[in-house]
């Protein structure tokens, strides 16, 4: 495409995964992240993974969100397209990412999962809801804390503003014991939205 040559003429493209120059996405030391097997399941709702929270991807992932480097999205969520296309989902069915606090979203300038939900929104030309779900209260660091801890400080935490979609695809950036996604499922099934799938860039292990 057009914008693509133009966007490699000003700005060379870069593996995600060590940030070496290239003509292709991924280099040939790093290579292309395995795609994953489902990664189980959250509330009964299937999540899907791009991969495992290692390796290349862990360090694209990480690139991405503290460099920052948001322009590393497009890259990271074509790993997930096919699988996104494989859903068949309806033209009313909603990409909705996990939301960032307030705080936080000023201080990193964007949330990670809204870009990978909108290029995933983009790649199955069906609906993209970037704030249909709002975090009410700043949860602080979940990486800190215990499983049980986990699931405790995210209670309550999400709520669902403006008119809810029929049916929806949850989006989080990296899934560990399931805490924070789960809180979203049960919020938008409180406002009568079916959450059909979960996709995120990596799980640190299975569900």
């Amino acid at each position: 495409m057009l914008t693509d040559w133009l966007l490699d003429w000003v700005a060379p493209r870069r593996c995600p995964g060590c940030n070496a120059p290239g003509s292709e996405a991924w280099c040939a030391r790093c290579g292309v992240p395995e795609p994953s097997a489902g990664a189980g399941l959250l509330l009964g709702v299937p999540v899907y993974a791009a991969g495992a929270y290692t390796g290349a991807l862990g360090e694209a992932i990480r690139r991405f969100k503290y460099e920052p480097r948001p322009e590393l999205a497009r890259p990271l969520a074509r790993l997930l397209v096919t699988r996104a296309r494989q859903l068949e989902l309806h033209r009313s069915t909603a990409w909705v990412p996990v939301p960032l606090h307030y705080a936080r979203l000023v201080e990193r300038g964007f949330n990670q999962s809204a870009l990978i939900a909108r290029e995933l929104s983009r790649a199955t030309r069906t609906p993209f809801h970037a704030r249909l779900l709002v975090r009410v209260r700043d949860t602080g660091q979940q990486a800190t804390l215990e499983r049980a801890e986990r699931a405790a400080n995210v209670l309550a935490a999400f709520a669902v503003r403006g008119r809810a979609p029929t049916d929806a695809v949850l989006v989080d950036d990296v899934v560990t014991t399931g805490a924070t996604v789960s809180a979203c499922i049960t919020a938008l099934r409180e406002k009568g939205v079916k959450v059909r799938a979960v996709f995120t860039l990596a799980r640190t292990h299975p569900l």
